[in-house]
């Protein structure tokens, strides 16, 4: 890995459709894992991924009503 591999806050802003704040944001929660390199916030392809998947979902009940949810019962 080189430096030129690693993402600026400002290019993981883009790639999520995000504002930088927004990044930084998850960064200080510890949501998003980053590499600092002196006062500089940076990120692998292999964080963005990890962030990626753990965010990503698999549906698991059979869409219902066309909008992939199940309508409540009614009581």
């Amino acid at each position: 890995m080189s430096v030129s591999d690693l993402h600026t806050v400002d290019q993981v802003a883009v790639i999520f459709g995000k504002t930088p704040r927004w990044v930084r944001d998850r960064v200080a929660s510890g949501e998003i894992g980053h590499v600092r390199i002196g006062h500089s916030i940076r990120f692998t392809d292999q964080i963005i991924n990890d962030y990626i998947e753990s965010k990503t979902r698999a549906s698991m009940l059979p869409a219902v009503n066309g909008w992939g949810r199940r309508r409540r019962r009614a009581s």
